[in-house]
């Protein structure tokens, strides 16, 4: 069953209804049901994912390529941060709390300490071996913190090399299929695909072969593009115009739907958070839908 129809069938189920049952906020929800992947972490697309797969029976694994291919992109830095994630942000607030109250109850002792010595009008000399207990309870309780970091981020480099190699075994299988895909469509050589919601940005019948095809973002986008030719695969991710070689083919499917599409003298402007699909060919600017992505993909979403 393709995405889009396991999404439907989510759809049909209601927000509220998952949201009861799941626990995930209603917000999240609509965010995934919209393919919106820019507005989550790594742990939280993984697990969003895993839970309505478990609970409704539905097959995610092309949403979760998706992502994958995305967040390839993005600085490694800013995905492995372990406290982007509230439950790790929680732990980090609760061990801060932790040493202002340790360090607190030490500032407490000292100044008492302190007092009762001048009180009593002795000359005491300080004990020195307090104050450098104190110091090296100070410096415990920051390698504790420095040790409580790294331990998170180990955590959560090995969650994305789980995700890594179950988006791996996916590929392997969405390469199996794409061999018997290939033998069907040898077989069926006479078979007719009936392509619907397919909008041609030019009407004449003869199209003269453009310079350049222009996609410029209203925001950063990314962008997956496939040589029709050699069926090789590339991903960019750019908030400037992306121009492609008028003088081959291919095949486009963006992240989200912000964006202008210049095809020589026609231009149109997108606006939606759905992500899009392009067919270049022949001079022709066209917007098509998933079932013919796929065909001409030989079977791949991508």
């Amino acid at each position: 069953m393709s995405l889009s129809k396991e999404i439907e069938k989510l759809q049909e189920i209601g927000v509220d209804a998952i949201s009861k049952q799941t626990h995930i906020a209603p917000a999240n929800l609509e965010l995934l049901l919209e393919q919106n992947i820019d507005s989550f972490t790594p742990t939280q697309f993984v697990g969003f994912i895993r839970i309505l797969e478990r609970e409704y029976g539905v097959d995610l694994s092309e949403l979760r390529e998706i992502y994958s291919q995305h967040k390839e992109h993005i600085p490694q830095e800013s995905q492995n941060d372990p406290f982007k994630n509230s439950a790790m942000r929680r732990k980090r607030e609760k061990l801060v709390g932790f040493m202002l109250g340790a360090a607190l109850i030490l500032t407490l002792l000292v100044g008492v300490f302190v007092f009762m010595s001048f009180s009593s009008e002795e000359k005491i000399e300080i004990n020195n071996t307090a104050i450098d207990k104190a110091k090296k309870n100070l410096e415990m309780l920051s390698l504790s913190k420095d040790l409580e970091r790294e331990r998170l981020a180990k955590e959560q480099e090995r969650l994305r090399f789980e995700e890594i190699e179950s988006m791996e075994s996916n590929s392997t299988i969405d390469s199996m299929s794409s061999s018997i895909s290939s033998i069907q469509n040898l077989v069926d050589d006479n078979s007719t695909v009936v392509v619907e919601d397919v909008v041609s940005y030019s009407s004449s019948s003869s199209h003269k072969l453009l310079d350049n095809l222009i996609i410029k973002p209203k925001i950063k986008i990314w962008m997956g593009i496939i040589d029709l030719k050699s069926y090789k695969r590339e991903t960019r991710v750019s908030a400037l115009p992306i121009r492609l070689d008028g003088l081959r083919e291919w095949l486009i499917i963006t992240g989200h739907g912000e964006f202008s599409l210049e095809c020589g003298e026609e231009s149109e402007e997108f606006l939606t958070r759905k992500r899009v699909m392009l067919l270049y060919a022949d001079g022709v600017c066209s917007k098509i839908d998933e079932h013919e992505f796929r065909r001409l993909n030989r079977g791949k979403l991508w």
